[in-house]
């Protein structure tokens, strides 16, 4: 009928049989390891991560402010607030943002910032604000939509500097 003698492997054919399986177990960790490091990049690098938080020793030495959609429906006083809602590397990540925000109805500014580490290196980033607003709980709101639709995080509410 059926022998379990046939069944047994060689000592030499099981040792490479296991050497062959932690190779490959080794080489799809290491392919894991890769992939998820590169994925976590690209979603640093995406909209849900601003550059303060990504490297908190820069500090902002110059900014000029490019005025992108129509005026927002705010009065014009002295406890003026914006959102300041993601930080990009480059212009053309921050202007994509910006125009997925237009198409939604929602009114943005991109600020070109020039930052310099302790060792005096400067870096140009892009960081996407939201218009001024007079009342805060309107711009609270705003934001929740922001975060709702594009799912960011670590936003700050701040007074509007002129």
């Amino acid at each position: 009928m059926f022998d379990s003698s046939e069944l047994r492997m060689p000592r030499k054919q099981a040792s490479w049989l296991a050497a062959f399986l932690i190779f490959c177990f080794f080489i799809a960790f290491t392919v894991g390891y890769y992939l998820g490091k590169q994925h976590g990049a690209q979603v640093t690098t995406g909209s849900d991560v601003s550059v303060q938080t990504i490297a908190p020793e820069f500090s902002v030495e110059q900014e000029s402010i490019s005025f992108r959609q129509t005026d927002p429906p705010v009065a014009k006083d002295k406890g003026m607030h914006v959102a300041q809602l993601v930080g990009y590397g480059t212009h053309k990540k921050a202007e994509a943002f910006v125009n997925r925000l237009a198409k939604r109805g929602i009114a943005t500014d991109l600020k070109k910032r020039v930052s310099s580490t302790k060792s005096g290196k400067k870096i140009t980033w892009y960081q996407v604000v939201t218009k001024p607003y007079a009342h805060k709980n309107e711009l609270q709101s705003l934001v929740d939509r922001i975060v709702k639709l594009e799912h960011i995080r670590n936003y700050q509410i701040v007074k509007h500097r002129r």
